[in-house]
């Protein structure tokens, strides 16, 4: 696959920096910042940039899962985990 997107994980900050005013971070692995700030006057704002942190989580479920399906690689019970982990974190139920 091309991955031409900054590697994962990702992980998500809620909060307020005053020294850049920033109320969100998703940050790589080596702490680059993926995306900055997020819409918090909205009621989606956060769930939103959750779903974004999870991304590089829900690519690597998805393809473990047709991989499965494909017979070329990868457990089902494999698979299935990887996915439940990818949405729990997308859902902010686990970092």
């Amino acid at each position: 696959m091309n991955k031409n997107y900054t590697p994962g994980p990702w992980d998500f900050w809620s909060g307020y920096a005053a020294f850049d005013q920033i109320e969100a971070e998703i940050t790589a692995q080596d702490g680059d910042v993926v995306v900055a700030q997020y819409n918090n006057l909205i009621e989606q704002g956060e769930f939103n940039a959750r779903l974004i942190a999870a991304a590089p989580d829900l690519l690597e479920a998805l393809e473990n899962l047709l991989a499965v399906r494909e017979g070329v690689g990868g457990t089902k019970y494999h698979a299935d985990d990887i996915a439940r982990a990818a949405i729990a974190k997308a859902k902010g139920e686990i970092k």
